[in-house]
């Protein structure tokens, strides 16, 4: 069993990601793409490497530039990816302008049959609400990445069949850590969001993974090695309900 999971990494972004892959020699990285083109090439870079899997991605803050031929390529590469992300919606200041476009590619995305037997990974700042909603009536299982929402939605999730995935920037803050004490362990994830998410001065990286579980331990009152476990039994049941189960023969 691989010790530690990061289910969230913008590998691509790091200076050198083959560097960043090395100092964690025991995680498995899913590497998330904010555009399927830059999925393409993740793919072709990483096939042989059993330490990453590449998810396909359209970032919702790129959907108003992505245009036709990244959209299109987003719908024809999913039968040949386990993983989505990033993907979802941005209502934040960043966002606000675009969401005709996010919701368009969001829910054009939502209606493929074929993303209710993926891993999904996603954004969801500052519009909580609908993206579960969303969700919840698609029958997409998921998972939303360093969630910052209203804590009453909490529960809107759960009881829709999404995860969450947690990184070091959320412990070190008052809600982040409400957040995560109001999750059950089952639905716990445990991601990086490099370079994005920052500890001290520094990108958060894979091999932060080791002490962020070390940290869930401690929350949890059980042993790190105990802790990598429910984390590494979390994805294991995502995998089996959604990639591991039946799936639709692709068509075109």
């Amino acid at each position: 069993m691989t010790t530690y999971l990061d289910t969230h990494c913008h590998l691509d972004l790091f200076k050198d990601p083959l560097t960043t892959l090395e100092a964690a020699p025991d995680t498995v990285v899913v590497a998330v793409t904010e555009l399927p083109s830059r999925f393409r090439l993740l793919e072709a870079r990483f096939r042989r490497d059993r330490r990453v899997r590449v998810a396909l991605g359209l970032h919702p803050l790129r959907a108003h530039t992505a245009g036709p031929i990244e959209e299109g390529q987003l719908i024809r590469s999913l039968p040949r990816a386990e993983y989505v992300g990033e993907i979802g919606l941005d209502f934040s200041r960043h966002g606000r302008d675009t969401k005709t476009s996010q919701l368009r590619v969001l829910d054009r995305l939502l209606a493929e049959p074929l993303l209710r037997y993926r891993v999904v990974t996603a954004h969801s700042r500052g519009a909580e609400k609908i993206l579960i909603e969303r969700f919840a009536d698609a029958g997409i299982t998921a998972i939303l990445h360093w969630y910052t929402g209203p804590a009453g939605l909490i529960d809107s999730a759960l009881a829709a069949g999404l995860y969450f995935s947690v990184n070091p920037s959320m412990l070190r803050t008052e809600k982040g850590r409400a957040t995560v004490a109001a999750l059950p362990r089952d639905r716990v994830l445990t991601e990086s969001d490099g370079p994005f998410a920052k500890t001290g001065t520094r990108s958060v990286e894979p091999a932060d993974m080791s002490r962020l579980v070390s940290e869930l331990g401690r929350r949890w009152d059980i042993t790190q090695s105990q802790a990598a476990g429910i984390v590494h039994d979390n994805l294991a049941t995502l995998y089996g309900a959604t990639v591991g189960t039946s799936t639709p023969s692709p068509q075109g």
